[in-house]
């Protein structure tokens, strides 16, 4: 199964141009895909913030609350088997995992508040490198 994430966010300005994630008004649309169809969902933040370097992307940290993975598209015993099925060991092991991680490590601005961001992913405590591009 492959993992689509769509992040939206809403800032809180902090000091300086380190702006904190406004956990309230932001989510993380998921879309996962398999052979036979797919299947989407939201995840709730628990914390993060971005760091702005002369009113570009410099930096940033989040943390994801993987108990809060929730399936939309389905509804009733389906979608209570899916999400126990996305929360258990086999997948995301979220009553051992509780948090994922998404440290950037470095940002490339393409132009037009678009960035390609090389940054660390940390999912059941194993960290892995991913490429992200924002638009």
């Amino acid at each position: 199964m492959s993992l689509v994430l769509i992040v939206i966010f809403t800032f809180i300005t902090a000091e300086g141009q380190t702006n904190k994630i406004d956990i309230s008004k932001s989510k993380i649309n998921w879309v996962g895909k398999k052979v036979t169809g797919q299947h989407e969902g939201i995840v709730k933040l628990k914390g993060g913030y971005i760091i702005f370097k002369n009113n570009k992307v410099a930096g940033g940290n989040f943390t994801v609350d993987m108990k809060s993975l929730s399936n939309t598209d389905q509804t009733g015993k389906s979608k209570i088997k899916l999400e126990g099925h996305l929360k258990s060991d086999e997948f995301f092991g979220a009553d051992n995992y509780n948090t994922s991680n998404l440290v950037f490590k470095s940002i490339g601005d393409k132009g037009n508040n678009v960035y390609s961001v090389t940054a660390d992913l940390t999912i059941k405590g194993v960290t892995n490198p991913v490429k992200l591009i924002s638009s």
